[in-house]
């Protein structure tokens, strides 16, 4: 195999590969600090909307495809099956400059494995989460990467205890975003009245809107109209029409739905209350200062097994980080209607409300420094060079 750069002589390339929502806005982001600094930079890959805004040259897109868990996987197998042999033999072929993998561990390590073997560089951005689960893929990311960049602060004494010393924390990427002030958010959302507002926010996936929206139907048509709170939700990016015409139809009418660039951090500003997916949402809501419930529902047969092999005792992200509880979490039995009315309900209480809030200045604090974009195009620029 030719050991060739690439195929253009005159422009340095680098592959990224990102295969979910949040994953492809922190890879826009990395991918619009390098194309400042290196305006030729080819950038092919896989991404979604976000990484696809800020380059034309991507190779595939995830819209519609991203799964979490074995049975929520198995109607999107036969698309990342088709991606993996795609990249694949296109990195076999071909060598870039550079490859920025981002998450997504049960494709991009074997994806790494290859670039390793064709003596690519590879960036690992946010790490695979060893601290919950399956603890053997931090022997693994440290075989096929140059560089590890890490999100939270608590995974660099990880990494180092297991004798690996190219991880690095750059800080959490959601800092490099902008975040508006309540007053902000209700002025461009038109929200006047004195009324109490409520974000939900019922997932990224697919299978979590068949899952949740149900549940979420009866818990906003009781606090709407039992309690007069207005209720906003915002659209995901990435969700395809179907996703959203299954929200329009399980959804009450009186629920506004918000599609617009940052809409999930536009609604959560504007509500004095929040339900959340967890997830990366979770932390979304805790830097905008939201009090919130955290909830998930998985197929059965994925959640016996999560249970058998997860090892953290949270599952939002701000009670990970914080190392106690801060925020409620409704997990599978616990996800009903009436649990979930009386948890957000319990959110208007001043009391409550102040609680999660000093828990989430204590969050901010450990999610270190804006800048991850910055530092993590910084680690790419210098293998490249």
């Amino acid at each position: 195999m030719s050991g060739t750069l690439n195929t253009h002589a005159d422009r340095r390339e680098i592959l990224v590969v990102t295969g979910e929502a949040s994953a492809d806005r922190y890879a826009a982001k990395v991918v619009e600090r390098l194309l400042a600094r290196m305006p030729d930079l080819l950038v092919r890959g896989m991404g979604g909307p976000e990484l696809a805004g800020v380059t034309a040259d991507l190779d595939l897109r995830f819209d519609g495809a991203a799964a979490m868990g074995l049975w929520e996987l198995k109607d999107r197998l036969g698309f990342w099956l088709r991606a993996w042999q795609r990249l694949s033999v296109q990195c076999l072929r071909h060598r870039p400059d550079v490859a920025l993998l981002v998450d997504l561990p049960d494709f991009n390590l074997p994806l790494g494995r290859i670039l390793a073997m064709r003596k690519t560089p590879v960036v690992w951005y946010i790490s695979p989460q060893v601290w919950a689960w399956r603890k053997s893929r931090i022997a693994s990311v440290a075989k096929v990467s140059k560089r590890i960049a890490l999100a939270f602060s608590f995974e660099e004494a990880i990494f180092r205890n297991a004798g690996i010393s190219h991880a690095e924390f750059v800080g959490h990427p959601l800092l490099d975003f902008d975040w508006p002030a309540p007053e902000e958010a209700r002025r461009r959302l038109g929200l006047a009245g004195p009324g109490k507002t409520v974000s939900v926010l019922p997932g990224s996936r697919t299978q979590e809107l068949c899952r949740h929206l149900p549940v979420l139907a009866e818990v906003c048509k009781e606090i709407h109209s039992g309690h007069g709170c207005e209720i906003l939700v915002p659209v995901a990016a990435g969700l395809d029409e179907t996703d959203k015409e299954r929200m329009k139809s399980v959804l009450p009418r009186f629920v506004r739905l918000i599609e617009a660039p940052s809409a999930a951090r536009l609604a959560l500003a504007a509500s004095d209350a929040a339900l959340v997916c967890t997830g990366t949402a979770t932390l979304e809501a805790a830097l905008v200062g939201t009090p919130f419930v955290a909830f998930y529902k998985a197929h059965s047969l994925t959640y016996s097994l999560a249970r058998r092999l997860i090892r953290t005792d949270f599952l939002a992200l701000p009670n990970i980080v914080a190392g106690r509880k801060i925020v409620d979490e409704l997990i599978q039995d616990d996800f009903t209607p009436e649990r979930t009315v009386m948890a957000c309900l319990d959110l208007l209480d001043p009391e409550t409300a102040g609680r999660q809030k000093r828990g989430f200045e204590e969050v901010r604090q450990l999610l270190g420094k804006p800048g991850a974009a910055a530092r993590v195009a910084e680690m790419i620029l210098e293998l490249i060079a």
